[in-house]
C-alpha cells in the first residue's frame, strides 16, 4: 500500500462504545497475556476474495509457462490437493503447480517468490485489531500472534513489521509443527501463562472463541470484515445473484476489489445492521460504495429520469461525496495501477441496486435533498432485490446456533445478546 490513507467518516457512537468495551477487557486484572489471530483480526487484505491475489499473477505465469489453463486454475487446484494430503505450506503448493503446469525449477521459484511479495505488499493493519494490540502493549501485557498461514516465518515477520506489530512477544505458526499441534497451548507455555491469565482475540467462533473457552481462557470475537459487510445489507448478495457463475472472472476484478475495500474500511470496527437500511443508515457509506464505485465507470449516463434524479441527489450530498472521494483514494493507495488492465465491467451494479431496490431507511436519508414528490416517485420505482446466499466457507453449527439463526438474524443487536448467552452456555 502506498501512503497512509485516512477516511473522513468518524466512528459511530456504537463503534466507539464497542471498541472501548473491547479495550477494557484487555486491562482487566489478572490478564497476563493477550493473544491474537493474525488473519482478519490483526491484518487485512483489500480483496473480496483472498484468491484474487492469484489473478494479479497471471502475467508472471504467462511469461514462464505455455499452459493453456490460467494460473488461478493451477493455484486453486494445487491448494486443494495439498489440503487433502495434510498440512499445507507454500512450498508444497508450488511443488504441485510445478508438476501440473510443467514449470522449470527457476519458474517455480519466481512464482513462489512473487506470491510472497504480493501477500506482504497488500497486507495492512486492521484498525480495531491494531487498537487492541497497542492497548495490550501499553498495559505491559505479553502479546502473542497465532496463524495457520501457509507462508513461512520470514514472510509472516515481514507482514507483522509492515503492519506495525514488531512488539509481538511470541509468534506461533501452525505449519511449523505436526497435525496435533495446539497453538493456544503453545502460547500459554511460551508466555508462562495459566489459562485464566490468557485473553484470546480472533474472528472464528469455533477456533478462537470456543477453543479458548474450553481451555479455561477468556476469549473475544472480532468478526471478520467480509462477514460483517455481507450481513449489513443486501448489496453483496445482489451482486452475487447477478453473477452467480462468473463473478470470479478477471473482467469483474475491479468490482470485487471495490467490495473488498468497502468491507475493509466500512466494517473494520464492527457495526450492526440497521433496520430498513442496506448501508448502516449512513450517507457516507452509501457514497463510498455506490457513488465511489460508479465513478470508476467512464462516461456513465443514467438511462432513466429516475436514475438521473437519484444520481443528482447522491452528488448533492456532502457526506456521499466524501465517501466517494475516500473510496477512490483508498483504491489508489492499495492497488496503484494493478487494476488498470481489468476495466470497470459492471461497476455500476451498486448504483443500480441503490436506485432499483433502496430500502426505506436509505431513501429517507435524502429527504432534505430530494423533493417529496421525487421521493414518492422513487418509492414507487423500487422493487425487492433478488439476492444469493454467500458463504466464505461452510460452517458447521450446533443445534443452539441453528435455532438462534432462525429466531434472530446474525448481525442484529438482539442476536448479539443471544450470542452472549450462547457463549455463557459454553462456559
Amino acid at each position: 500500500m502506498t501512503g497512509d490513507p485516512k477516511i473522513r467518516r468518524p466512528d459511530s457512537p456504537d463503534q466507539k462504545s464497542l471498541l472501548k468495551r473491547m479495550t477494557g477487557e484487555i486491562t482487566r486484572p489478572g490478564t497476563k497475556t493477550v493473544s491474537f489471530r493474525l488473519e482478519d483480526t490483526l491484518v487485512l487484505l483489500p480483496f473480496d476474495n483472498k484468491a484474487d491475489i492469484f489473478t494479479l499473477m497471471e502475467d508472471d505465469f504467462s511469461m514462464i509457462s505455455t499452459a493453456k489453463k490460467s494460473f488461478v486454475f493451477f493455484r486453486n487446484a494445487a491448494q486443494t490437493k495439498a489440503e487433502r494430503s495434510g498440512e499445507v505450506t507454500i512450498e508444497k503448493i508450488y511443488d504441485i503447480i510445478a508438476a501440473d503446469a510443467k514449470l522449470t525449477d527457476s519458474g517455480r521459484e519466481k512464482l513462489l517468490k512473487r506470491e510472497c511479495e504480493l501477500i506482504v505488499y497488500f497486507s495492512f493493519p486492521r484498525k480495531a485489531g491494531k487498537a487492541l494490540f497497542d492497548e495490550a502493549v501499553k498495559n505491559r501485557k505479553k502479546t502473542a500472534v497465532m496463524t495457520a498461514t501457509i507462508y513461512p516465518r520470514s514472510v509472516v515477520n515481514n507482514i507483522l513489521s509492515r503492519c506495525g506489530y514488531d512488539k509481538c512477544s511470541e509468534l506461533v505458526i501452525a505449519n511449523e509443527h505436526d497435525k496435533e499441534f495446539d497453538m493456544l497451548d503453545s502460547i500459554m507455555e511460551r508466555t508462562s501463562s495459566a489459562p485464566a491469565q490468557l485473553l484470546h482475540i480472533g474472528g472464528d467462533v469455533e477456533k478462537d472463541v470456543e477453543a479458548a473457552v474450553l481451555k479455561g481462557a477468556r476469549s473475544m470475537l472480532l468478526t471478520p470484515v467480509n462477514s460483517l459487510m455481507i450481513h449489513s445489507g443486501k448489496l453483496r448478495g445482489y451482486i452475487e445473484a447477478k453473477h452467480a457463475i462468473d463473478l470470479d472472472q478477471p473482467e469483474y476484478m475491479m468490482l470485487r476489489c471495490a467490495c473488498g475495500i468497502y468491507a475493509s474500511y466500512g466494517f473494520d470496527i464492527p457495526q450492526n445492521k440497521v433496520p430498513h437500511s442496506d448501508f448502516c443508515g449512513d450517507l457516507y457509506m452509501i457514497g463510498f460504495i455506490v457513488l465511489g464505485t460508479l465513478s470508476l465507470v467512464k462516461d456513465h449516463t443514467p438511462d432513466t429520469p429516475m436514475r438521473e434524479s437519484i444520481l443528482a441527489a447522491l452528488e448533492a450530498s456532502d457526506e456521499c461525496r466524501k465517501g466517494a472521494e475516500d473510496f477512490r483514494a483508498l483504491l489508489e493507495a492499495h492497488f496503484a495501477d494493478f487494476l488498470d488492465k481489468y476495466g470497470s465491467e459492471d461497476c455500476d451494479l451498486p448504483f443500480r441496486f441503490f436506485t432499483d431496490h433502496a430500502a426505506p431507511g436509505d431513501r429517507m436519508l435524502f429527504d432534505r435533498i430530494m423533493q417529496p414528490t421525487d421521493l414518492a416517485e422513487w418509492a414507487g420505482f423500487v422493487t425487492d432485490a433478488d439476492i444469493a446466499p454467500i458463504h466464505a466457507r461452510r460452517i458447521q453449527k450446533n443445534a443452539l446456533q441453528r435455532f438462534a439463526d432462525r429466531l434472530f438474524p446474525p448481525g442484529t443487536k438482539v442476536r448479539n445478546i443471544v450470542d452472549g448467552i450462547l457463549l455463557k452456555l459454553h462456559r
